[in-house]
């Protein structure tokens, strides 16, 4: 089991390196194709390794996820926003991981903006601390569409596990590292909003 998933993201990692489109589809659909065990084996390979291939796999999915949405306007049903909890900037002495309106918007991290806009735009907000959370998120609500803000690692092993569902990822700043005060510029997320699901 573990020597066909990896020989499959190979596969798609070498067809996406050298823009092989026929043969990236083929390995991409194999992977959505794949059980439950054989994504966790992957993941598990592959933890904190092969970050540009991991990088490939992200934006080759979301031109998968803009081709499927491509002029078909919102879809019906919930729409999610899905963001780390290490944009929450780590002087902060509110805890806002399970209760978003603990935050203050002081301006100090993008949360404040980011929950704004999840309301402006009829989204609902939820704050993960590691990807094992977003995914049960995603499987709980079962979203129309979910845009996630994460750094490579943890949008790769979400769209992974969350393959069957419509998903979207936008990659965080790490201006500090991973996992500690990182960015996500709003205008960024905003415009992914507008240009993928138009306006709430």
């Amino acid at each position: 089991m573990a020597a066909e998933i990896l020989a499959t993201w190979r596969a798609f990692s070498h067809a996406a390196k050298a823009r092989d489109e026929a043969g990236a589809a083929r390995a991409f659909e194999a992977l959505r194709a794949a059980d439950d065990d054989s994504i966790e084996r992957l993941i598990f390979e592959l933890r904190e390794k092969e970050e540009a291939a991991k990088r490939r796999y992200v934006k080759y999915a979301n031109r998968r996820v803009e081709k499927d949405l491509d002029g078909r306007g919102r879809p019906e049903g919930e729409l999610l926003l899905l963001v780390p909890f290490c944009l929450q900037w780590t002087g902060c002495p509110h805890r806002i991981v399970w209760k978003i309106e603990n935050c203050k918007a002081c301006g100090k991290c993008p949360m404040g903006e980011l929950r704004a806009l999840a309301g402006d735009e009829s989204f609902s907000l939820r704050i993960a601390p590691r990807a094992i959370f977003a995914w049960s998120y995603v499987r709980e609500m079962d979203p129309a569409f979910t845009l996630a803000v994460a750094c490579t690692h943890e949008l790769f092993e979400g769209m992974l596990r969350a393959r069957a569902y419509r998903l979207y990822g936008i990659e965080l700043d790490l201006p500090e590292g991973r996992c500690r005060d990182t960015l996500v510029a709003i205008e960024t997320v905003r415009e992914a909003i507008r240009r993928l699901v138009g306006r709430g």
